[in-house]
């Protein structure tokens, strides 16, 4: 036990380990604690903590327990927040479990509270023992209420919890609007799943990306960045760097898929920002295959199919340039 520690406070952080399910380890260890599995989506089974139907869209299910999905449901709401946007935020930065670490052993628990920002001067055994328990996750959200994010809904409380209190950067906060739809999922507070939105003007293979945008583009296949010189440097030399265009549009713009196909597993987040920001997909279709890039938001999974004109996602931005990056296995990309 640390010098100093008060055995009460230490007999209490073990008392609530247990009840967390936790093992009584070491205080020296207390920053790894062991992994409860991840909540599922709707069609899986209810997250731990849950009752009512899994699933069941549009009714807010019943949470009970003290598992962080369970903490944030019943205590978001008692601070004005919006409890799918604070899920998002703990999704995006640890898969919404216990004992997550991160930045090199500074950052610890749910909503990866860094010392020296949320964590305060805490040491590091402190600071994962307070941001792994029920009531440091409270307090964190009354943090992020105060932040800015109370009265907030939707991507405008994902954004002001980033802004408020998690100080992420413009890489990361599309990153936490993309998982907002699965913290939905997972509360059962989405609304009924409608037919995928779809793109009827489909005339040519720009129409059936962008719809009604027309599009300028500012980068050709084998040219620029898109150059195999360029992309050996960069350790990037494949077809999904050079074989592509550049297309100019607002972030936001809506993307559309080219052709009938399955969503591939190479998908989600691209990279650490610059040419690498943003979010990726791969649309798998009968003699080719698609990559887009950049975008902010996607609105598939892995394995998902897709028909022509179905909505993929949101464009987004790279080294600060709003823009999708759309490459062709086979053939030479829409221009």
């Amino acid at each position: 036990m640390p010098q100093g520690l008060n055995p009460n406070v230490f007999d209490l952080l073990s008392q609530t380990d247990r009840s967390l399910g936790l093992m009584p380890l070491p205080w020296a260890l207390r920053a790894t604690p062991p992994l409860p599995r991840p909540p599922s989506l709707p069609g899986g089974k209810a997250p731990p903590g849950v009752t009512g139907p899994p699933g069941a869209l549009g009714k807010p299910r019943r949470f009970v327990g003290t598992d962080p999905i369970a903490v944030i449901a019943n205590n978001a709401h008692k601070f004005g927040l919006d409890p799918a946007a604070v899920l998002a935020y703990a999704l995006e930065e640890s898969g919404a479990r216990y004992g997550a670490v991160g930045d090199n052993g500074t950052s610890f628990g749910p909503f990866q509270a860094h010392i020296g920002g949320a964590a305060g001067s805490r040491s590091p055994q402190a600071a994962s023992a307070w941001a792994n328990s029920p009531q440091g996750l409270i307090q964190m959200m009354g943090m992020m209420a105060r932040g800015g994010a109370r009265g907030l809904r939707g991507d405008a409380a994902v954004r002001a919890i980033y802004s408020g209190f998690g100080k992420g950067t413009p890489l990361a906060v599309p990153r936490g609007l993309a998982r907002y739809s699965d913290a939905q999922h997972m509360l059962g507070t989405g609304s009924q799943p409608s037919a995928a939105p779809v793109n009827r003007n489909t005339a040519t293979q720009v129409t059936t990306l962008f719809g009604n945008i027309r599009p300028r583009v500012i980068g050709v296949p084998y040219q620029g960045t898109h150059g195999k010189a360029f992309n050996v440097r960069g350790g990037s030399d494949n077809w999904e760097s050079e074989n592509a265009v550049d297309f100019s549009v607002p972030i936001g713009t809506p993307i559309y898929a080219l052709a009938d196909g399955t969503i591939g597993s190479q998908i989600g987040s691209l990279g650490t920002g610059g040419r690498f920001a943003g979010l990726r997909l791969h649309l798998v279709g009968a003699g080719n295959e698609w990559y887009y890039a950049h975008l902010s938001r996607l609105v598939v999974q892995a394995g998902q199919r897709v028909r022509r004109g179905q909505l993929l996602g949101y464009s987004g931005e790279a080294n600060g340039v709003p823009h999708l990056h759309l490459a062709s296995k086979r053939g030479s990309p829409p221009q």
